[in-house]
């Protein structure tokens, strides 16, 4: 395999345990052309991040970190729904915004279905555009790239379409929010996109439940200090509002009673 900058590394081993559910040391480091040493040095920084359990000879996905979309579709349901409620308030007609292709984004773009706004939705979310595609006074635009999962499309192939509209608002989620506010996603291809998606935008929406708090992946595509308002589930607010004083932070009701 041709040399590989550290990152794009670690995020193949991720990758790989996506598919695969664990990989080994020696076969990682064949895979690569590198010493076990460094694949032993790239295990070790991924799990402190939390993003995979190391094992003997190799690793395994962290229990609450499975990467795969449809897994992440039933993580933290009740709190990305109660998140999704709470970013309603912030999208009015003839709006023109964009949606990663986070599941919590998908949450929105089911109840942005049932509304009779007149909006423009741009998105690499293949679930969230055929979530929109139904209601007639939404027009949804889907950016083109390459399919990489069940989900969403990755790379800049179809960008330009960002060039040639205005967008107002970016909601999207991230992998992980570190304590030092840097907006994160474990896959650098998604990384690009999203930092594109970031620059592009008036107004940048956070959707993160508390899960994603005070946590680390591996590539950085924005920033809270660049962030209009992150609406979580809890916990945002003791983190980071010192730190960053013009950061809106929204706490999204339960929508069960008994939470």
């Amino acid at each position: 395999m041709k040399d590989l900058y550290t990152e794009e590394r670690r995020t193949l081993i991720l990758k790989n345990i996506e598919a695969n559910s664990r990989v080994s040391v020696s076969e990682l480091a064949k895979h690569f052309n590198v010493s076990e040493a460094t694949i032993r040095t790239d295990l070790r920084y991924l799990e402190d991040k939390n993003l995979l359990q190391r094992t003997r000879g190799g690793a395994i996905a962290a229990d609450e970190n499975d990467l795969s979309f449809a897994s992440r579709l039933t993580q933290h349901i009740d709190e990305k729904q109660a998140i999704a409620l709470a970013s309603l308030q912030y999208i009015h007609e003839h709006d023109s915004i964009l949606f990663d292709a986070s599941s919590t984004c998908l949450e929105l773009a089911k109840m942005l279905r049932k509304t009779d706004m007149t909006l423009t939705v741009i998105t690499n979310g293949i679930h969230a555009a055929q979530a929109l595609v139904d209601n007639p006074n939404i027009t949804t635009m889907l950016i083109g790239g390459v399919l990489r999962n069940q989900n969403n499309v990755e790379g800049l192939m179809g960008a330009e379409i960002l060039d040639k509209v205005y967008v107002k608002k970016f909601f999207f989620s991230a992998r992980a929010a570190s304590p030092e506010g840097d907006l994160m996603d474990f896959d650098l291809h998604e990384v690009d996109l999203k930092r594109r998606m970031f620059d592009k935008s008036m107004e940048r929406y956070c959707l993160l439940d508390s899960s994603k708090l005070g946590k680390y992946s591996v590539g950085i595509f924005g920033s809270l200090a660049k962030t209009h308002t992150v609406i979580t589930d809890g916990g945002a607010e003791k983190m980071y509002a010192k730190s960053f004083p013009n950061l809106q932070i929204t706490t999204a009701k339960p929508l069960r009673s008994d939470k």
